[in-house]
């Protein structure tokens, strides 16, 4: 949990989750790289090894003189020539399953991104381009008027996701929710948007709909958190569910801190 974009001689311990070898190309000549998942009891990391450490699912290993890199600003464990990797006997019993990285949106705003991490807020806001979108079939990317910035005029793809913002009085940050969870979380299936869209000749409908069911309520999210320079941090979210606040367990909570403070 403690990694960060840029750091140098790190050392970690950790039990590998997942690992592949991947073929490339690196300044024209052929490489192998071992990529996957290694996690602790606080969280896990995306991993690069450039030399084969012989690493399998399942083992537990220490990594000595490794360096992080990110991308999208997701930290990203790197280590190769330089690095020391040995096999510990230490199993973290099973953390395929572990639980997120919890943290406050104020932490994810000074910390920039993240693997798997869980949160929790209210959402203020539905953003623009949410509700009923078309996707360009070969890129994914959302189109305007059959228009993709990639691909040029296509046939699009119908889809529906929600852009919130989420506030949970330390910050606020965005996040894209796509169709299943959308779909769970409104009730609003993408077969009930299109019928609605064709018979009140308009598809912004769907985003007002959408908004009545989700605005001012307290919701847990949990994904992967990228930097975005222009926009800041933004979560990609993978599981998430309204949350029901004990609003007088808070108040109680919050008054306790306040005559602690006066006293």
């Amino acid at each position: 949990a403690d990694l960060r974009e840029g750091i140098g001689n790190v050392s970690v311990t950790g039990k590998i989750i997942s690992v592949e070898a991947r073929a490339i190309t690196v300044k024209g000549e052929p490489r192998t790289v071992f990529s996957g998942i290694i996690a602790d009891e606080t969280g896990k990391v995306q991993f690069s090894a450039w030399n084969d450490f012989n690493l399998n699912n399942g083992d537990t290993v220490s990594i000595k003189n490794a360096y992080i890199r990110s991308w999208n600003g997701i930290p990203q464990l790197n280590f190769g020539d330089k690095a020391e990797v040995n096999k510990v006997d230490d199993t973290f019993g099973d953390l395929s399953t572990a639980l997120a990285n919890k943290k406050t949106i104020g932490e994810i705003l000074k910390s920039g991104g993240g693997m798997d991490i869980e949160t929790c807020g209210t959402i203020i806001e539905l953003q623009k381009n949410s509700g009923l979108i078309r996707r360009c079939p070969h890129c994914n990317r959302s189109t305007i008027n059959g228009e993709c910035q990639m691909h040029g005029t296509v046939e699009p793809t119908d889809d529906l996701r929600m852009k919130i913002t989420i506030d949970d009085g330390s910050g606020a940050i965005s996040a894209i929710v796509s169709r299943d969870l959308t779909e769970k979380l409104t009730g609003i299936t993408l077969a009930i948007a299109l019928d609605l869209s064709r018979a009140r000749g308009e598809s912004e409908i769907i985003s007002k709909s959408i908004a009545e069911r989700v605005v001012m309520k307290h919701i847990a999210v949990r994904g992967n958190v990228m930097k975005k320079e222009e926009f800041g941090p933004m979560m990609i979210v993978k599981d998430a569910a309204f949350d029901e606040v004990d609003v007088k367990k808070g108040a109680e909570e919050l008054l306790a801190k306040v005559e602690e403070v006066i006293q």
